[in-house]
């Protein structure tokens, strides 16, 4: 094979890993060095409302919780293998490149992360808004886009 089709396949393994895994985290668990307890009390959030929904009752709830604790902590364990398996081929690839190649793949990669705290942000500001905006009984059933306030409240079902 010749180099640029070697090159060409390191960039697109390379894409596709850091699109995934950073697709995963970013929307899912914000940034990669999520604590432990920032997962379970995601995963507990989730839970907790669910539960409300499902009007659990308190023996249900009790049972239910280790298995969202756990479920949390193997999420964030494997979003952690992830990484060490996204750096490992990161490394591999570098050592291919020649000295340019390498400076712009680390360019590139700092504007995939940079674009990636933009999204972040916006997610963030978007549940923030929703948050907002739950007092005035806009956006609060679970997938149900956020409402401007002075518009008609959204119809019951």
């Amino acid at each position: 094979m010749n180099k640029t089709l070697l090159v060409v396949l390191a960039f697109l393994g390379v894409f596709v890993c850091g699109a995934t895994v950073g697709g995963v985290v970013t929307f899912r668990f914000g940034r990669q060095a999520v604590q432990k307890k920032a997962a379970e009390h995601i995963g507990l959030q989730q839970w907790r409302k669910m539960g409300e929904q499902l009007e659990l009752t308190a023996e249900q709830r009790e049972k239910i919780r280790p298995l969202v604790v756990r479920a949390a902590q193997d999420r964030q364990a494997a979003l952690k293998q992830a990484q060490v398996f996204n750096d490992r081929l990161v490394e591999d690839l570098e050592a291919f490149f020649m000295p340019e190649q390498r400076e712009k793949f680390q360019e590139l990669r700092k504007r995939q992360r940079d674009t990636d705290r933009l999204w972040q942000r916006w997610v963030r500001e978007q549940r923030q808004r929703r948050a907002d905006m739950a007092p005035l009984g806009f956006g609060v059933e679970a997938g149900s886009p956020p409402v401007p306030p002075g518009a008609p409240p959204p119809p019951k079902r």
